[in-house]
C-alpha cells in the first residue's frame, strides 16, 4: 500500500501538489501470514478517539484477486510528522479490542448520570437501594436512590433524599463509602466519617440510620472504607483501610452486636506493591475499597489501587481459603480499568446480585477524560468462570455490559 501526501495549498486536483512516499507504508507480513494487503478505507471508533484501517488481504502468497481475499481491520496511530503509522498486518487469529466507544451510553437520553462515588447497592424485597459518597457535598450524610431495574433511579422521598443525616449519628463531615446490610431483621449502615468508621442502624433501607450512642469504632489510627462480611458460620468481619504508610487493607473479627472489633484478630491483608497498583510510584501506595464475596468455599477480595484521582485507578482481586488470608493476588489484575471500561478512574465499588441472581459490580469513574469530579456511578456484569490454567474459578466482567445508571434531571 502506498501513500500520497498533499504538499500544496488549496488545489487538490493539481498532481504536482502531491508527493509519493518512497516506500510502501503497509505491506505483507510473512511472519503473520498476511499477503497482498490493500484496497482500504478508514473509519473512526464510536467515541472518535481511535483511527482504524479496513482492508482486504490473502492468507497465502499467489492467491491473487480471487475469493480467497478476506476483510481485515486494525487500529493505527500517527507519526510525529503527521503521517499515518499502520504498523504490521495482524494475524487472522489475533484477538483485538473492539473500537473504543462509550459503552455507558445513556439508556435514557433525557436523564442524568448519578454522582455518587464509592457506591453500594442493597437489594430488598424487589427494590434496589443505591448509596455512596455524595459528590460535591459529602458533609451532610448519605443519600439514597431507589430503582426496580438498576437502570433508572429516583432520589428517595426521605428528608432531602438522605438515608443517614448528620446529627443522627457520629460525625460532622466527610461522610464517605457507606455499606448497607441486614441482620436479624435490622438494617445497618457502616460508613466513613471524619476518617473514622461508624455503624448506624435503621428499621428500613431508606433510613433514617441512627446511633443511640454516637461514637465511632475504636481504633489507634485513622480508618476508612468499611465492608462488613458475615460468614456462613455467623462470624462477622470488618474489612477496612487503615491510613498508615499509605492506605492498607485490614480485617478484624467483630463482636456480634457490631459495636467493636476484636483487636487481637486484626490482620493486614493487602498492600499495593505491584506495578499496576502504584503507577505514580507514590511513597504512600493506596489499596482501598474492599468488597468480599464467597464462592465454593473460597473468599474473593476485590480492592482498588492507586489514588482515586489517578486515571489508572483500577480494580483487582485476591483469593484465600480463610477470611484472614493469606491472599493470593490474581495474575490477570486489574480486571476493571480504563482500558476495558473506556473511561478513567474506575474503582471502589461493591457486589450486588439482581433479582435473577446475576452478579454485578457497582463502582465509580471519573467524570470525563479531563476531569475527576463529580465522579459518576457505573455498573458492570460480573461472573465466575473456570480458569483454564489451574481449574479454579476466577472473576471476570462483561465489558460490553457496562453502563451508567441514570436519574431525573434536576429542574
Amino acid at each position: 500500500m502506498g501513500l500520497l501526501t498533499f504538499r500544496g495549498s488549496d488545489n487538490l486536483l493539481d498532481s504536482a501538489s502531491w508527493k509519493k512516499h518512497p516506500t510502501p507504508v503497509f505491506q505483507q507480513s510473512k511472519t503473520n501470514g498476511v499477503y497482498a494487503p490493500g484496497h482500504n478505507s478508514f473509519f473512526k471508533s464510536p467515541d472518535g478517539k481511535e483511527d482504524w484501517i479496513l482492508y482486504h488481504a490473502n492468507a497465502a502468497p499467489g492467491q491473487g484477486c480471487g475469493r480467497n481475499r478476506s476483510p481485515r481491520a486494525q487500529k493505527f496511530t500517527w507519526n510525529a510528522n503527521g503521517t499515518p503509522n499502520f504498523g504490521i498486518p495482524v494475524k487472522t487469529d489475533s484477538v483485538l479490542p473492539v473500537p473504543s466507544e462509550n459503552r455507558a451510553t445513556n439508556i435514557y437520553p433525557d436523564k442524568s448520570p448519578i454522582h455518587l462515588a464509592d457506591p453500594t447497592i442493597f437489594h430488598h424485597q424487589g427494590t434496589y437501594y443505591l448509596y455512596g459518597t455524595v459528590e460535591g457535598n459529602a458533609n451532610e450524610g448519605s443519600l439514597v436512590y431507589t430503582s426496580v431495574d438498576m437502570k433508572l433511579w429516583k432520589l428517595a422521598k426521605t428528608p432531602n433524599g438522605y438515608a443517614l443525616k448528620k446529627g443522627d449519628s457520629y460525625g460532622s463531615g466527610q461522610f464517605w463509602a457507606p455499606q448497607v446490610f441486614s441482620y436479624n431483621k435490622k438494617f445497618y449502615m457502616a460508613y466513613t466519617v471524619n476518617e473514622n468508621i461508624a455503624i448506624a442502624e435503621s428499621k428500613s433501607p431508606l433510613g433514617p440510620f441512627k446511633q443511640n450512642i454516637k461514637k465511632p469504632l475504636t481504633a489507634t489510627v485513622k480508618q476508612i472504607d468499611p465492608f462488613i462480611f458475615i460468614d456462613d458460620d455467623g462470624k462477622k468481619y470488618l474489612y477496612h483501610v487503615r491510613l498508615t504508610n499509605g492506605n492498607r487493607l485490614f480485617v478484624a473479627q467483630m463482636k456480634d452486636d457490631f459495636s467493636e472489633i476484636k483487636p487481637e484478630t486484626l490482620t493486614e491483608c493487602i498492600i499495593a506493591k505491584e506495578g499496576w497498583e502504584n503507577t505514580a510510584a507514590s511513597s504512600g501506595p493506596v489499596s482501598e475499597g474492599p468488597a468480599i464475596i464467597k464462592n465454593n468455599g473460597l473468599y474473593y477480595f476485590l480492592y482498588s489501587a492507586n489514588d482515586f484521582r489517578n486515571p489508572d485507578y483500577a480494580v483487582g482481586y485476591a483469593v484465600s481459603k480463610s477470611p484472614y488470608g493469606p491472599w493470593r493476588k490474581y495474575t490477570g489484575n486489574p480486571i476493571i480499568n480504563k482500558k476495558n471500561i473506556g473511561t478513567n478512574g474506575t474503582g471502589h465499588g461493591d457486589f450486588i446480585k439482581d433479582k435473577n441472581g446475576e452478579l454485578f459490580y457497582v463502582f465509580h469513574t471519573h467524570n470525563s477524560d479531563s476531569t475527576v469530579s463529580p465522579r459518576k456511578t457505573g455498573i458492570v456484569k460480573m461472573k465466575f468462570v473456570k480458569d483454564k490454567n489451574d481449574g479454579l474459578e476466577k472473576l471476570a466482567i462483561n465489558e460490553e455490559s457496562f453502563y451508567y445508571p441514570v436519574t431525573e434531571l434536576k429542574k
